[in-house]
């Protein structure tokens, strides 16, 4: 039981996710309500840019992402306390979504918790970067790398064909943005916190 505790506690936030990501799935009458659809958005329906981040295509696109979040917990659980922990993850999927909607109006249509993702990822880098600099080096540049590859040459297409969609490489490129926003948040908000404690 100690050992459930700790599990249960350590990932609480991506299991809560995760338990969400499961719900919608099984409810699939549900998912046109809640979808990133640029018209309907426009017409002010603006639950969207948070819930189409909880939405995915199939199975396996679901399993992708929820994958991915679990590895970034066991990566980064240790590195700051659960209400940044769950800042990490809860402003990339605001701003992801608030940031393609001004700024890829090509992009009708969007599901999926991958472009928060490469927020939460590089939003736990910036945090853990004082602490472990060569790995946050590392995930900047391997993030960075694939970006640009992406915005240059496309997605894979063996990855569209596990996801039955096209990927929304611009949700990749914002959630990016919307992590290093969140980042800095962080490290201003630490800094802050160090100076009121010298004085």
């Amino acid at each position: 039981m100690p050992l459930l505790n700790t599990l249960l506690n350590r990932y609480s936030i991506p299991l809560l996710i995760g338990i969400i990501v499961l719900i919608l799935m099984l409810i699939p009458a549900i998912k046109p309500s809640l979808i990133y659809d640029r018209g309907l958005i426009e017409s002010g329906e603006f639950w969207r840019l948070v819930t189409a981040n909880l939405l995915h295509t199939n199975w396996i696109h679901l399993l992708l992402n929820v994958g991915g979040m679990g590895l970034i917990w066991l990566i980064f659980w240790d590195v700051t306390n659960k209400k940044w922990q769950l800042t990490f993850i809860a402003l990339p999927i605001l701003l992801n979504t608030i940031l393609l909607f001004f700024f890829s109006p090509d992009l009708e249509r969007y599901v999926g918790l991958s472009g928060a993702l490469h927020g939460t990822i590089i939003a736990f880098g910036l945090a853990d970067f004082a602490t472990n600099k060569l790995t946050s080096i590392g995930l900047f540049i391997g993030v960075s790398i694939k970006l640009g590859w992406e915005q240059v040459y496309g997605s894979s297409a063996s990855v569209e064909k596990l996801i039955s969609a096209s990927v929304a490489i611009d949700a990749h490129l914002w959630g990016a943005v919307a992590g290093v926003v969140t980042g800095i948040l962080y490290l201003l908000m630490e800094k802050r916190s160090q100076i009121t404690s010298e004085n």
